[in-house]
């Protein structure tokens, strides 16, 4: 590895280049890795360790610790000529009093003791509730929005069937329990909140839309069979579907939203401009035809002046002809 980092010292920022890294991954226990090694900065040499924390097939977590080693000291030379203190106010023990020969050897610092890395000091424990992933990353992923949508609806199947008080529409009308022998000849479709629940748990309901559209049904029919408007079927009917379609409406600017901003896939791109080309090519056959056709026209109109002159200039002998084919006796005198 190879990179830079920043450090702040007062105001400014001073920046320090990795020269190299070296790194041993050792698995422990808990199925992540436990990380030793060492490295050089502009700061010095230092050990490195940590843990690498696995987040899929092809991601992780590296934390790292660096312990730098001490600078070495220097020890001062002895001198035997003393020298004098200097002039001013001095506080004994305090930063402004400094350090002179005669004040005896620096003493030594200890090097920093040498901990061996304990295994369990590097584990660190897992959580077991599933990390769940923001929203923000699902945006792309169409799939995932409509599962996030599909909760909701399920929220919302939960909520009308604690709402239903009567239990009129929790189970599958019964018509011979409740004796109503017309009951299939009115509705072609039965549907009841308990089906949509099994329906739910099956995964077969695919979309929001599939979801409202059974939801609906059910309240639809129970308002076309009990057509009187002041009974409770009716009335509760009525009530539990304008609740659904006030609960549904986020659900549904969300699908349009969703819809408005939706990305078109490579094959979805290709069939539009296919469709484009196609009506591009049959506008231009439709100019084609109308401008021939117009053509046509316009190129027959001296013929049809020169036979309409003819007829005009003829129309005399024309007249006579006529006439004698409607006269016998000149009929007569031609025949002989």
């Amino acid at each position: 590895y190879k990179g830079a980092f920043k450090l702040k010292r007062g105001s400014k920022h001073a920046n320090y280049t990795e020269k190299q890294i070296i790194l041993k991954f050792v698995k422990n226990s808990s199925g992540s890795y436990n990380v030793y090694g060492k490295g050089v900065n502009d700061m010095g040499t230092y050990d490195a360790i940590g843990t690498l924390l696995i987040r899929g097939k092809t991601s992780g977590q590296l934390q790292l610790w660096k312990t730098y080693a001490p600078a070495a000291i220097v020890e001062p030379e002895p001198v035997s000529k003393p020298v004098a203190r200097p002039s001013g106010k001095v506080f004994p023990g305090s930063l402004t009093e400094k350090v002179t020969e005669d004040s005896g050897p620096v003493p030594e610092m200890k090097p920093p003791e040498n901990f061996p890395p304990s295994i369990s000091t590097l584990q660190r424990r897992e959580s077991s509730r599933q990390t769940k992933v923001p929203s923000r990353l699902e945006d792309g992923d169409p799939q995932a929005q409509i599962d996030r949508l599909m909760e909701k609806c399920s929220e919302i199947l939960r909520e009308l069937q604690n709402k239903d008080s009567y239990k009129f529409f929790l189970e599958p009308v019964d018509p011979v329990a409740l004796n109503l022998p017309t009951y299939f000849d009115i509705i072609d479709e039965p549907m009841d909140l308990g089906t949509i629940q099994k329906k739910m748990n099956a995964k077969e309901v695919h979309s929001p839309e599939e979801f409202s559209g059974l939801v609906r049904l059910v309240f639809e029919n129970a308002i076309k069979f009990n057509t009187i408007p002041d009974s409770v079927v009716h009335l509760s009917a009525r009530n539990l579907l304008g609740y659904f379609n006030q609960k549904y409406k986020a659900i549904q600017n969300a699908l349009d939203a969703a819809k408005k901003n939706k990305k078109m896939t490579k094959a979805e791109r290709l069939e539009t401009k296919r469709k484009e080309k196609e009506a591009a090519k049959k506008k231009l056959k439709e100019e084609k035809d109308l401008k021939r056709k117009s053509t046509g026209e316009s190129g027959n109109e001296p013929k049809r002046a020169r036979v309409e002159d003819l007829v005009a200039s003829n129309r005399s002998v024309l007249d006579k002809i006529t006439a004698a084919a409607q006269d016998p006796n000149a009929t007569s005198q031609v025949s002989r």
